[in-house]
């Protein structure tokens, strides 16, 4: 992103904010950025803003975040994550751990490039691609229920700590909602 910070004819794209180090605005957009390298990675984030001011607050948010990591416990794989899940989730009702076994089952069977990836190395377009996976032979309700194991399982590695806090901004909200279709003044919801 920060590579290129020159146009084809010579205007800076990235503008850096005096005063801030690891602050950028885009020229063009207005949208600021922060930057910042820990261990010889370069690691950037949008800050969803054109305001300094709450650009400034929430680069500090995502900096102080940013270090809370692990780096010990940052070798987990998937695999130890979803030991995890099953572990923190013994107390729960004998159906809804069927449930969360047939989900589990199914996550260790298609998951893209096998579980053995470590987690830090997941990123929200990888959930994407195995829901998408998924959601061709599942209702909604199941889907969202499959959506609802994701969160889970990454909060605990958000909590403690895998991940950056920032990761589980992802799992806003990411539920499957069938689209409506009028048809002669009735609603009716497309199949």
């Amino acid at each position: 992103m920060f590579n290129d910070t020159s146009t084809a004819n010579g205007t800076s794209t990235y503008v850096k904010v005096s005063a801030h180090p690891g602050l950028y605005r885009h020229s063009s957009s207005g949208r600021y950025y922060g930057y910042k390298k820990l261990n010889g990675k370069r690691h950037e984030c949008s800050l969803k803003t054109t305001d300094r001011k709450i650009a400034e607050r929430r680069l500090r948010d995502w900096m102080r975040n940013f270090d809370v990591v692990d780096r010990e416990l940052e070798k987990t794989t998937l695999r130890e994550l979803l030991q995890k899940f099953v572990a923190a989730n013994q107390g729960k009702a004998a159906k809804t751990k069927a449930t969360n076994a047939s989900i589990i089952t199914a996550l260790r069977r298609t998951w893209p490039g096998g579980i053995d990836i470590e987690v830090r190395n997941i990123k929200p377009s990888h959930l994407d691609q195995w829901l998408a996976l998924q959601e061709k032979r599942l209702k909604n309700t199941s889907y969202n229920r499959y959506t609802g194991l994701l969160r889970q399982m990454f909060d605990i590695a958000v909590r403690a700590p895998l991940l950056p806090v920032v990761f589980s901004s992802y799992f806003v909200r990411t539920t499957f909602v069938r689209p409506v279709v009028a048809f002669y003044g009735f609603l009716l919801f497309a199949r």
